[in-house]
């Protein structure tokens, strides 16, 4: 329990970095639009998976979401395998705002590299196409197997349609996966940290 403890608190500080190194990467004229944030959802246990941390050394704030493990499938429904999806983002001071841009990240673990040459990451939303950059891939060896991380930045426009979408399918390399209604509540409570409260 202690290791599970540590090595998620080592992939948070992980984010963190990701996060800091791209802060000044310009994002496309979409980030630009002004963009309606949602209120919180009001469930606690929703709530609760959401993290706000401020960090007065650096003066930014770090608004996490940790999402339960998802099955994902091939098409064929032949291979299954267990991800881990999260979203993060950053903004400068306590003050709440709309960031220039959202981390969401899909790790998994499992005998050898699932992802390593093939780590797309695609979306719809209600049944649309959704556009998004190239996937970053990042992988560590592990006793037994393999740990992937692959990680895409989103606009967070992105984020709230899919807290306001009904249904949310993604797929990354072959392995497709749904995000179920507490998911895209959380989304939307992650959302809902762009603005006081």
């Amino acid at each position: 329990m202690l290791l599970r403890g540590i090595g998620r608190t080592i992939e948070f500080a992980r984010c963190v970095l990701f996060a800091a190194t791209v802060a000044a990467t310009p994002l496309s004229a979409q980030t630009a639009v002004e963009i309606a944030v949602p209120s919180p959802t009001g469930d606690s246990k929703i709530a609760s998976l959401v993290r706000v941390e401020f960090d007065r050394f650096k003066q930014q704030t770090v608004a996490s979401l940790e999402l339960p493990p998802v099955r994902a499938s091939t098409a064929d429904g032949r291979s299954f395998t267990t991800l881990r999806p999260s979203a993060h983002f950053v903004y400068k001071g306590e003050t709440p705002q709309v960031p220039d841009f959202v981390l969401l990240m899909v790790q998994s673990r499992s005998a050898q590299w699932e992802y390593l040459r093939c780590h797309d990451l695609l979306f719809l939303v209600d049944g649309k196409p959704f556009e998004t950059p190239a996937a970053d891939h990042d992988g560590r060896v592990l006793r037994p197997g393999v740990g992937e991380t692959v990680t895409v930045m989103l606009p967070p426009a992105a984020l709230i349609a899919m807290a306001n979408a009904t249904k949310v399918e993604a797929k990354l390399c072959r392995d497709e996966f749904e995000f179920d209604q507490q998911a895209r509540l959380a989304f939307r409570e992650l959302a809902s940290r762009m603005k006081s409260q």
